[in-house]
């Protein structure tokens, strides 16, 4: 995407949202992970991307309502697919 795309809100001149560029996504997603990696109490470095990537699925389809299960062996019959 580059750098040109990325937005920014300026905290320091009490600015917390510009249209519609917030800081409110990220916040939510970090809560949303630490939430997630408590349960593990702490995960191994060498899997942490793996967890992570985990967390970054179940946030992004977690409005969606869908059957987590289903869509899960979706993407994997797709990869095996793809091999």
């Amino acid at each position: 995407m580059g750098y040109a795309k990325h937005y920014r809100v300026h905290h320091g001149a009490n600015e917390f949202a510009r249209g519609n560029q917030h800081v409110n996504g990220i916040e939510s997603f970090w809560s949303y992970l630490k939430r997630r990696f408590t349960m593990f109490n702490g995960v191994k470095k060498s899997y942490f991307h793996l967890y992570l990537q985990e967390t970054v699925f179940r946030y992004n389809t977690r409005i969606q309502k869908k059957n987590l299960y289903k869509e899960i062996l979706k993407l994997l019959r797709k990869f095996n697919s793809q091999s």
